[in-house]
């Protein structure tokens, strides 16, 4: 009997079509291929939550990071919310390149970082900061064509 794909694998084989990257066999199971999509710029790491939003640790995006920066690539995490909403959790500074513009504020230097938010309940852009790290969690579908397109540059 053939068992459908998880809901966790379908979004990570659609990342992979929508930005054109290659999907990492295994990810999640070995110490030493880590990221499930890759592209020439970015290491991925897909979530998917069937409840109305993700607790995103602190160790979890120092790891995803210090998975990229070793390869060279940036971190995002891209993120399905009980499959109405996907969301790209990135470096704010990642964010601001890739958009070209400074669309939200900046937080003061004061801002004191957390160690887990949960994101994704809603459809606004959020700018948080986890640790030392300001990070910004935009709707994926807004910068879904500029991930594909400065991935070819």
């Amino acid at each position: 009997m053939l068992r459908d794909k998880p809901d966790w694998g379908l979004w990570e084989e659609e990342v992979c079509d929508r930005l054109g990257g290659h999907h990492v066999a295994a990810s999640g199971a070995t110490d030493y291929c880590k990221g499930d999509v890759k592209t020439d710029k970015w290491l991925i790491d897909c979530k998917y939550t069937s409840s109305t939003g993700y607790g995103l640790l602190l160790g979890t995006w120092n790891k995803i990071s210090s998975w990229a920066r070793n390869e060279g690539r940036l971190p995002c995490i891209l993120l399905r919310v009980a499959g109405v909403r996907d969301k790209a959790i990135m470096r704010d500074q990642d964010f601001h390149e890739l958009v070209n513009s400074l669309v939200i504020e900046p937080f003061p230097d004061s801002a004191k970082g957390q160690k887990s938010k949960v994101v994704g309940k809603t459809d606004e852009i959020e700018l948080f900061r986890l640790g030392n790290e300001l990070l910004a969690c935009v709707p994926f579908e807004s910068v879904e064509k500029l991930m594909k397109v400065n991935d070819e540059d």
